[in-house]
């Protein structure tokens, strides 16, 4: 994804993987097992492109907060890691598109969001 994040920027590229996987989060129960799984693939391999670059726009904050933001970028990321399957194996106890529909909710908040960055490289 090197190329893509070469023309585009990191700003955009973030954004089209949180959109790929935006879509994927909300088709994923509409459809059958074998589309689910083309779904899932795609969803995969647009969470580098979103993760890489989010480490590149992060590289980009200044240094006097650069500590914190990482801090907070990896216990989030740790956080999830450890009570989302926990947290989505009870959602699906619910109904088994409630994990689905709240991924699309935080990939929504993330597409609206990232245009709004406005970092600039020191």
């Amino acid at each position: 994804f090197t190329g893509l994040r070469n023309k585009v920027g990191d700003n955009k590229a973030v954004w089209v993987g949180a959109l790929v996987s935006f879509l994927c989060d909300t088709l994923t129960p509409l459809v059958g097992f074998v589309p689910f799984g083309i779904l899932l693939t795609v969803a995969t391999l647009a969470s580098p492109m979103t993760s890489v670059s989010l480490a590149a726009l992060i590289a980009l904050v200044p240094p006097h907060n650069k500590g914190a933001v990482m801090g907070l970028h990896e216990s989030l990321n740790n956080l999830a890691q450890a009570v989302g399957p926990l947290f989505c194996q009870w959602l699906t106890g619910v109904t088994y598109v409630a994990p689905f529909w709240l991924c699309s909710l935080v990939w929504l908040a993330v597409l609206l969001w990232v245009p709004r960055l406005k970092l600039k490289v020191e």
